[in-house]
């Protein structure tokens, strides 16, 4: 698993933006503020070990108040509230509360509970740890493969995060809220008596029928057909999407969400299907870009024309229509 240069180690891999897919940004709060606990758990730590004592008990009152320091430090940009608690326990010189406080850092980690109805918003929060001596670390990891070290092209932090263990099915990522759930604004009608609630609904689009889909290939074309699937059921797409609305600079004007040149077709949830099963035989799709389409239009060089007199009967016929009386 790789390990950041703290030494971090990482126990699960994660994309941090499939967060954003269930809306629930306050995963991402928490990532940078424990990403930042972890920091000043590490200063602490180097701190302790500099004075060379074998149990936190050891230390002396200036060396227990100079690590103290830092934690309180910590909690100032959390929570004024928590910032209170902390100065009154070093101005009263609480020898067992500081001590508590270190200690429980030394051999295990650094816990604060963080208030809903903080006086600071959290957004701003994770600014000031980030202009701060705990700015979290995100930068490159190095991780073993085929048994050589190897070093990350893209910046990853490793930081601890509170989680629910759940069952999940074998198919987990093909049942995920994003596959399932469309955020594209088409708004669903889920029943007569909530027609009216809300502007649109968050229940599952229906699914396209023959005739839909022929109206959608005729009007938008291969592409616009492949990109329509591709955003509903591509687990890289979105990650893309939300990653592009979260670092551009206007995320309420953006021409085009995804650059596929970048992130080319074919990882649709019905391709990916279909690949595994013709993997298990040996085969493998291949995209291959078309240099002309297959029913190129051909404009017709005869006119034909009808004589509705000389039809006969139009409604026998199934058809409707007027005799010419001239």
């Amino acid at each position: 698993m790789p390990v950041d240069k703290m030494g971090v180690r990482a126990d699960v891999i994660m994309d941090p933006k499939s967060t954003i897919s269930r809306l629930n940004v306050g995963r991402l709060y928490e990532r940078n503020v424990k990403a930042s606990m972890s920091v000043l758990e590490n200063i602490v730590r180097n701190e302790y070990n500099k004075y060379g004592v074998a149990e936190p008990y050891e230390l002396t009152d200036k060396q227990l108040v100079s690590l103290f320091v830092y934690p309180k430090d910590f909690v100032n940009i959390i929570d004024n509230r928590l910032t209170d608690y902390y100065n009154d326990i070093l101005k009263r010189h609480d020898r067992e509360a500081m001590l508590s406080v270190i200690e429980e850092i030394i051999t295990d980690k650094f816990r604060i509970y963080l208030t809903m109805d903080s006086d600071k918003r959290k957004y701003e929060i994770v600014e000031d740890l980030a202009n701060s001596i705990f700015k979290p670390v995100y930068d490159k990891v190095t991780y073993n493969y085929d048994g050589r070290k190897r070093l990350s092209k893209n910046n990853i932090m490793i930081a601890p995060m509170y989680m629910f263990q759940l069952n999940k099915i074998a198919d987990a990522v093909l049942t995920s809220s994003s596959a399932k759930l469309n955020h594209f604004g088409i708004p669903v009608v889920t029943s007569k008596a909530d027609r009216y609630s809300l502007p649109s609904k968050n229940s599952p689009v229906r699914t396209q029928g023959e005739t839909e889909g022929r109206i959608f290939a005729a009007y938008g074309g291969r592409e616009f057909l492949a990109e329509l699937k591709d955003l509903n059921t591509s687990i890289d797409s979105h990650s893309t999407a939300y990653e592009t609305i979260l670092i551009h600079k206007t995320p309420t004007n953006i021409l085009r969400i995804i650059d596929r040149k970048v992130l080319p077709y074919g990882s649709e949830r019905g391709l990916t299907i279909l690949n595994s099963l013709w993997n298990s035989i040996g085969m493998e799709l291949e995209y291959v870009k078309e240099d002309k389409t297959f029913y190129p239009y051909k404009e017709s060089k005869e006119t034909t024309i009808i004589d509705i007199n000389e039809v006969g009967d139009l409604d026998a016929m199934g058809l409707t229509g007027e005799k010419d009386e001239d």
